[in-house]
């Protein structure tokens, strides 16, 4: 006789090592059934319902409350300044541009697009606009138009067919721009050597910008024999329009293979930039 007891002792006995066996290798006993996949899913969402919740962290706070002063500083401007102030600090602003041995260092506090003049700045925008300037929009095109017809300075068609005449007899190609810029185009094409492009790639221009960002007086280095050529213009140019508070210094080296009376031409004529005249050998 077998009795109820021993039955199931058996049976549980056998389910515990089917899910040991499952969780120690991860496979069933039985293979190649399919159910090794869906069996090790099972195991894990039983195990998603018998994980809780941590009471602890779910409760605790994560900040404290924090209250901000009552004050009105906080409504009021931060930075203001009266117009007569302003004038002042543009005055000794234009003094010291034009001073090429004084230099502003601090510019991240001082208001400069409130220190340029609007009459003598002409930015991209006033450039190509400059017909707004003469007649204004709604002067033209709107309901209160005035102008009716397109001011020419001819008054009749056989003026306008003169005009045109003229225009032809006087017309040369040498003149004509638009020609000009397509010869130029192909020239640059075909006659540059690969020689001349050395040292002009953007690699380098890109290494050169890094050290103008971050440095504040540049020396730029020029031969004597031949200043004018080893001179950068386009980089000057760009320190001007672009970063107005970094400056350069011109040095110019092997000045004794050079007549004195050259050397001081030169230092003469370039009088707005700073310039120092060093020889070619050390010991002098």
């Amino acid at each position: 006789m077998i009795k109820k007891g021993s039955l199931k002792i058996k049976n549980l006995s056998v389910a515990k090592n089917r899910v040991n066996n499952v969780k120690e290798n991860g496979r069933l006993i039985n293979k190649g059934n399919g159910q090794e996949k869906k069996e090790a899913e099972k195991l894990k969402r039983l195990k998603m319902y018998r994980t809780k919740a941590n009471l602890k962290k779910m409760n605790q706070k994560i900040n404290e409350v924090r209250r901000i002063e009552p004050s009105i500083k906080w409504f009021n401007n931060t930075r203001t300044i009266s117009q007569n102030k302003l004038e002042i600090f543009r005055n000794k602003l234009e003094e010291t541009t034009h001073d090429p041995f004084s230099i502003v260092i601090k510019r991240s506090k001082i208001p400069v697009e409130l220190l340029k003049d609007e009459k003598n700045v002409v930015t991209k925008k006033y450039k190509n606009e400059n017909f707004l300037r003469i007649e204004k929009y709604h002067d033209i095109y709107s309901k209160k138009k005035k102008r009716k017809k397109p001011k020419l300075n001819v008054g009749t068609l056989e003026e306008y067919a003169k005009r045109a005449e003229q225009n032809l007899s006087t017309y040369e190609t040498k003149n004509d721009n638009s020609l000009i810029e397509k010869r130029n185009e192909i020239e640059k094409k075909f006659s540059k050597d690969q020689l001349l492009k050395i040292g002009q790639s953007k690699r380098i221009w890109a290494e050169l910008y890094k050290v103008i960002d971050s440095s504040d007086i540049l020396l730029q280095v020029l031969d004597a024999r031949d200043p004018i050529g080893t001179r950068c213009k386009k980089l000057e140019e760009t320190l001007k329009k672009d970063r107005p508070n970094k400056h350069m210094i011109l040095i110019l080296n092997k000045i004794d293979l050079i007549p004195v009376s050259v050397a001081e031409k030169w230092i003469k004529s370039s009088q707005k930039i700073i310039q120092h005249s060093y020889h070619a050998n050390i010991n002098k």
